[in-house]
């Protein structure tokens, strides 16, 4: 399982104050345009990867154009314009796009507060609280997962502040963006990994041709494929029509429980289920 297509959206370009917590912001490409910069970090990577970047800003006008319906897997929302995150997270709920929004880090500086849970649940973040406040004039109350920390910011110094004057400034740690983004992937990579087990699971049923197959507490794709050959050794030995529950060792050393109710077991289909596992997982 992996990411092939990627769609970048920004409107800013490299500055000075973002070199100590942007991984693509160096001296040397200070006040250029940040989706190209990371659109060519991305290839150097992978030069195999599709990479869309727009440099432009998000508004409700263009968002159909940027995000067209039938494309997106998943838009990570990482807006800190209030007006275009209410329109972009509203557009992706309304069209049944999977979106995940991150609140504000500035002026925090605890990663253990950082929580993920759904939107009416938040508390003690005022981007998200802006947002939830949006959302409610598009009928939207839940159903958006949202990354934030319960922290209470610090008080932001005003720009000029020495002079006693000027807009306040949020100042944002070096470490705690990146811990946001990382609780925005990981969320959303849990949520495929339930998916991609709910697929195995009934294709497996579907070509045993069984009602009763259940597969419980799986703690990993790689772990589901050693489980089922475990069956299946394990059902050769005994040559029983069925395997009933049984405790066997995790790859972490941990006892898991594992329950799989197998009947007519024929070595073609056997082979097919295997290969099934080895498919799916490859997804």
């Amino acid at each position: 399982m992996g990411i092939e297509q990627l769609t970048i959206i920004d409107n800013d370009s490299i500055d000075i104050t973002n070199l100590n917590r942007q991984l693509i912001a160096l001296d040397s490409n200070v006040s250029q345009c940040k989706v190209d910069v990371c659109r060519d970090r991305i290839l150097a990577i992978n030069p195999s990867a599709k990479v869309t970047a727009h440099h432009t800003f998000v508004t409700e006008a263009n968002i159909p154009t940027l995000i067209p319906k039938a494309e997106f897997d998943v838009v990570f929302d990482c807006i800190d314009t209030i007006l275009s995150k209410i329109a972009l997270v509203a557009y992706c709920v309304q069209n049944k796009i999977k979106v995940l929004s991150s609140g504000g880090a500035g002026n925090k500086i605890d990663p253990s507060l950082i929580q993920v849970k759904d939107i009416k649940h938040t508390n003690s973040c005022k981007l998200i609280k802006y947002l939830r406040e949006g959302l409610i004039k598009h009928k939207i109350f839940t159903g958006v997962k949202c990354v934030f920390s319960t922290e209470f910011a610090l008080e932001p110094k005003r720009k000029g502040y020495n002079k006693g004057h000027g807009r306040p400034v949020n100042g944002t740690i070096s470490y705690l963006p990146n811990m946001f983004g990382f609780h925005l992937f990981s969320t959303w990579a849990s949520y495929k990994i339930k998916k991609l087990r709910e697929s195995l699971k009934d294709n497996i049923s579907k070509e045993m041709g069984l009602s009763n197959l259940s597969i419980n507490d799986l703690k990993s794709s790689k772990n589901d494929l050693n489980k089922i050959n475990y069956a299946v050794s394990e059902t050769d030995k005994t040559k029983n029509k069925s395997l009933k529950r049984k405790r066997i060792e995790g790859d972490d050393g941990e006892k898991e429980c594992f329950e799989c109710v197998i009947r007519y077991v024929e070595k073609d289909k056997i082979e097919s289920l295997q290969t099934i596992v080895r498919e799916e997982i490859d997804k």
